[in-house]
């Protein structure tokens, strides 16, 4: 047992001994770099660190020197101890410290141009400091940003927001500017590679003109004004890859209409007719005119009818 002892004690003093070693300098260089601006750096390199390692050690205490690359940036000389550089030869950056001295001296390099040096150091600063954010309008006109995160999907970035304003996640849905169309909820933000989203309100049983997203982006419903005999009549608009549905408003409010037995055989033509006016042409001959608030939503109602007829 006391020969245990012994060789620990032995094993301890020597990792005493290493470690005062590299305090003393004796494993460990300290070496004094003078740079185009600013005091002298003061930095430690192993005795066997090569020009390259030193390098590194300047990046990490000098953040102004954070060109990329370093390397062609600035050219390595020794120096004396008032700092002069012996500009005769460059140091190679693959040499080793230890034969050179602990005196140096970085230098601009005249052959990497301003230029090239405003660009690279503005590309790491951007690098470093660059956060992509989303921007989220929500319906009461103000404005919040979220972190950006590549592989979220817009169901889990909506039940978040709702989340956090009391908002009942299944009555909005998130739409892209300057449209009312529904976002797939199962894309991810990767997938929609989009800067800004709005949060819009599902409207439902509504007296007002007003469009809602039914089933995701397979189908669109519209409330819009329908144009018979010079009477408007509310009336609700389906359009769905099944075909296009139309139903106005009973006593009983705005019922949704049945789907087309024919699909889109029903129908030969949806295009916008002025501005705020969305004809639909049949096949047997007869035509519906819708009136909407906005000419954004008669080219939502035709974009929609492209898009889905087709799909």
């Amino acid at each position: 047992a006391g020969g245990g002892d012994e060789g620990e004690t032995a094993v301890s003093n020597l990792t005493t001994q290493l470690l005062a070693d590299r305090e003393n300098g004796e494993r460990m260089m300290d070496l004094t770099i003078f740079v185009p601006a600013g005091p002298p750096l003061k930095i430690r390199v192993p005795e066997d660190a090569i020009v390259r390692d030193v390098f590194t050690e300047v990046r990490k205490q000098k953040r102004a020197l954070l060109c990329q690359p370093i390397e062609k940036a600035y050219l390595f000389y020794t120096a004396e101890r008032d700092g002069k550089a012996d500009t005769s030869v460059p140091v190679n950056v693959e040499k080793y410290i230890r034969n050179l001295g602990k005196i140096f001296a970085l230098v601009e390099n005249p052959a990497f141009s301003d230029n090239e040096k405003t660009r690279d150091r503005k590309g790491t600063d951007m690098a470093r400091t660059s956060r992509p954010l989303i921007s989220i309008h929500l319906p009461n006109e103000l404005k919040t940003l979220v972190p950006y995160q590549s592989d979220l999907k817009i169901s889990q970035l909506l039940i978040k927001i709702c989340y956090k304003r009391d908002l009942d996640a299944s009555r909005h849905y998130f739409t892209l500017p300057n449209s009312h169309s529904a976002i797939d909820e199962k894309m991810t933000l990767e997938m929609l590679n989009a800067k800004e989203m709005y949060l819009r309100v599902r409207r439902e049983q509504s007296d007002s003109v007003s469009e809602e997203v039914v089933g995701g982006v397979d189908e669109i419903t519209f409330t819009v004004n329908r144009i018979n005999k010079k009477e408007k009549e509310l009336c609700v608009l389906v359009i769905s890859t099944g075909g296009l549905a139309l139903e106005k408003k009973r006593r009983t409010g705005l019922k949704r209409p049945r789907p087309p037995k024919n699909g889109w055989a029903d129908v030969s033509k949806v295009s916008m007719d002025k501005s705020k006016t969305v004809i639909v042409e049949y096949s047997d001959g007869r035509t519906a005119h819708l009136e909407t608030e906005t000419e954004n939503s008669a080219r939502e109602i035709v974009n929609a009818y492209t898009r889905l007829s087709q799909g």
